[in-house]
């Protein structure tokens, strides 16, 4: 699945690739309770063109989550995507879509990501986001193991 939902070289990022890769595969190893960043790279381990293919693939992800003429919907996705860039790697970036009067799905998208990222400074945000909505959205993404999604914050 990932050979097919990753384009081709110098190919644009589509918003099925996004929903894919996003929607699909990184939510779903998530659920799994195992971290999306280490789970692609052992899928990824000695496969050169498929690496550089996932690391163009980051790059567009990154701009079509911020692209507000794609899909709200392909946004999100593209948003869960981000962590599987490494830790910390733009954090920034997801801790944008916490802000007060950001669409709910993009704030979702954030939540999500931040929780996926195996990095302890991700859990601040997420503990700090702006409004009870937001705080009341992260407290199962918190609170609980420490797997994906469920940084400690102690």
């Amino acid at each position: 699945m990932l050979e097919a939902a990753t384009q081709k070289g110098g190919e644009a990022l589509r918003d099925w690739h996004a929903v894919v890769i996003g929607g699909g595969m990184i939510n779903g190893i998530s659920e799994q309770n195992v971290w999306p960043r280490e789970r692609m790279d052992e899928l990824m381990k000695g496969e050169q063109d498929l690496t550089t293919r996932w690391r163009q693939m980051l790059v567009q992800a990154s701009e079509m989550a911020d692209n507000e003429k794609d899909p709200t919907g392909t946004r999100y996705d593209a948003l869960r995507v981000i962590p599987t860039a490494g830790r910390n790697a733009r954090g920034g970036q997801l801790t944008k879509y916490l802000q007060k009067g950001v669409h709910d799905e993009l704030q979702g998208g954030s939540i999500r990501s931040l929780g996926d990222a195996d990095a302890p400074a991700c859990a601040g945000p997420l503990v700090r986001g702006t409004g009870e909505r937001v705080r009341g959205a992260t407290i199962g993404v918190t609170v609980g193991s420490s797997g994906p999604g469920r940084h400690s914050t102690s």
